[in-house]
């Protein structure tokens, strides 16, 4: 299915769950912009909106936006430990995924073996930044929730 076919599926599906305004829009049809988004965002594109009055009354804050950003995507100057680099890319991966996390996701996604990801997993654990969901009796971990606040401070 091409992207103009998903596009099409799209509306289909969500005419029928709207009313009033909305429907309206999406009956009217969507205009150039409405169809680029969503090819950019089929491509895999982080898009980033603001409001034409936040760029102009607020542009540092626009632009401090902007630099978190794009700092995920720049190398660091400091030399980085690769088990820091290994647990900053679990807990964005945990992120991604949005909902608790197993083993066999961090293994799977990473090509590593099972006692590495849980060995990252457990050490997430004991700094806080994940917690532990028992199965059972409550002795067997099968997956790892976020722990929630200071999460963001980590991903950077």
């Amino acid at each position: 299915m091409n992207v103009n076919e998903a596009h099409e599926t799209y509306i289909r599906s969500h005419l029928g769950k709207r009313s009033g305004e909305r429907r309206g829009r999406l009956v009217r049809g969507h205009g150039h912009g409405e169809v680029l988004f969503a090819k950019l965002h089929a491509m895999g594109y982080q898009v980033i909106s603001f409001a034409y009055d936040d760029i102009e009354q607020r542009s540092e804050l626009c632009i401090s936006l902007l630099r978190m950003v794009l700092a995920r995507y720049q190398a660091s100057k400091t030399p980085v430990q690769r088990a820091r680099l290994a647990e900053k890319e679990v807990l964005r991966l945990a992120v991604q995924i949005a909902e608790p996390i197993r083993p066999k996701d961090v293994e799977q996604h990473f090509d590593i073996d099972h006692r590495t990801a849980v060995m990252i997993l457990k050490k997430l654990c004991s700094k806080g930044l994940l917690m532990p969901s028992f199965r059972g009796k409550g002795k067997r971990i099968v997956k790892y929730a976020l722990a929630g606040e200071s999460l963001l401070e980590n991903i950077d």
